[in-house]
């Protein structure tokens, strides 16, 4: 059930919404609850969670929120409370070893190109073959604004669903 919040809330216009984490990547920046009122689905932005003290939401989480329902469906506006309790256990395989890296070290990388518009590029790893995606999401959580072409940077990788990415980051 959705009740509208009151004008002491400071979100005025907006509805309270329940619902579980439908699934959540913190590399994106972004992720989706089902909500429990009308079987639709809610935007929820990384920047958006943090302000509640989370970083990250696993799938089945229940989350109640302040929201917004715009042209492309609901938009959590605020994070009112999260219950982690009814998070689903997924059972987590460990992500494959590239060649040449161990899992959980940095390694040095040289930007090969970044598009701030895109949100988006590529590094390489010196004297091996692969590019390795960065997103802007990335590069914001650990407070960089940007790249340029030829920039040394540290990076700690993970595979991603179409290979290599950059999950941590920090300057060379």
């Amino acid at each position: 059930m959705t009740t509208h919040l009151g004008e002491t809330s400071g979100d005025v216009g907006t509805v309270e919404l329940r619902g579980k984490v439908k699934w959540f990547n913190a590399v994106k920046g972004y992720g989706f609850l089902a909500l429990d009122s009308d079987n639709s689905d809610a935007f929820l932005h990384v920047t958006t969670l943090r302000q509640s003290g989370h970083e990250d939401l696993k799938p089945g989480a229940t989350v109640v929120c302040a929201g917004v329902r715009g042209p492309k469906g609901w938009q959590v506006m605020r994070v009112i409370e999260v219950d982690l309790s009814t998070a689903v256990a997924t059972p987590q395989k460990p992500p494959p070893i590239p060649d040449g890296i161990a899992m959980g070290d940095y390694i040095t990388a040289l930007v090969k190109w970044y598009n701030n518009e895109r949100g988006y590029g590529f590094v390489t790893r010196e004297a091996l073959d692969g590019d390795i995606f960065v997103h802007a999401a990335v590069l914001r959580r650990h407070g960089m604004e940007s790249l340029a072409p030829g920039q040394k940077v540290m990076i700690r990788v993970a595979e991603g669903q179409k290979g290599l990415q950059v999950v941590e980051i920090r300057g060379a």
